[in-house]
């Protein structure tokens, strides 16, 4: 159990933390995520942030070996995904005008940044599996003479 996080995985776990904590402050008037009428909807964002947060720790911190693929995919390409869609869904609200409300609260912009926290992250991991997958020679060790 001696195992370091990388920094994209201490933003993921991060990010869905601000997004968990985000969540039970006001989201738009006196709601929050996990109010009446906004359970579904916008709960959904802070859960995606919290099942990243979670499947990374679990990794890192546990020793939990997840299997390299899931239908196809790997599990950095489903960090992705799932940042992105997070994202998507909080610039919907932040584009959508509920009706009645005010102002978004708090809770929107925690919720806002921690999906942003979210993608970079992601992004982050997908730049290391490309530096791995790039072959020796392209990182950062110098070349070797001749």
């Amino acid at each position: 159990m001696n195992n370091k996080p990388t920094v994209p995985q201490i933003i993921i776990m991060a990010a869905g933390a601000v997004m968990l904590l985000g969540s039970f402050l006001d989201f738009y008037g006196d709601t929050s995520a996990w109010g009446d009428g906004a359970f579904a909807i916008i709960t959904l964002a802070a859960l995606l942030g919290v099942v990243m947060a979670v499947v990374v720790a679990l990794t890192a911190f546990a020793n939990v070996k997840l299997p390299e693929t899931v239908l196809g995919f790997t599990w950095k390409q489903i960090h992705l995904l799932l940042a992105v869609y997070a994202v998507v869904l909080m610039i919907g609200w932040l584009i959508y005008k509920v009706p009645g409300s005010k102002d978004f609260g708090a809770g929107f912009w925690l919720m806002f940044l921690g999906a942003i926290g979210l993608v970079v992250g992601a992004v982050m991991l997908q730049r290391d599996e490309t530096a791995a997958a790039a072959g020796p020679g392209t990182g950062t060790t110098p070349p070797t003479p001749f």
